[in-house]
């Protein structure tokens, strides 16, 4: 994506109304890599343009039964966003029960651990792309 189409999303994004409640639940690995920073920052970005409502992985890994039930009760409504192969959010939302769910890799997206330096532009172009992946399944 050219750098002038990430700023044409930013800020759309800051400036349109944000719905009352994201269609979608995310969580994100937050490994010591660079590309669990990124995972991070790129479902904190969705977040605050309310494409997604970003929940806290550890509290699925913990067995915090409210929160697991939020995910349980919208099937296929939920993304889990890793830094890499591992897959560490994805096996958690699993294990706790959760299936179906949207997911989305870092290291697919173009993010190549250990070396792909952490930029704002990169956060941008990633927050898109998943955006315009989750607008297929109800996100507008």
């Amino acid at each position: 994506m050219a750098q002038e189409e990430t700023i044409k999303w930013r800020d759309r994004m800051s400036n349109e109304a944000k719905p009352m409640e994201p269609a979608f639940r995310a969580v994100s690995c937050s490994g010591a890599s660079n590309a669990g920073e990124y995972a991070d920052k790129v479902t904190r970005a969705l977040d605050v343009a309310g494409v997604v409502n970003m929940n806290c992985l550890t509290k699925i890994a913990i067995n915090d039964t409210a929160l697991i039930d939020k995910y349980k009760a919208a099937p296929g409504k939920a993304i889990a966003i890793d830094g890499c192969p591992v897959h560490c959010a994805k096996k958690i939302l699993e294990a706790a029960g959760v299936h179906g769910s949207a997911h989305a890799t870092m290291t697919d997206m173009g993010v190549k651990k250990g070396e792909t330096p952490v930029t704002a532009l990169v956060v941008d172009r990633i927050a898109a792309d998943i955006t315009k992946q989750l607008a297929g399944k109800g996100v507008q």
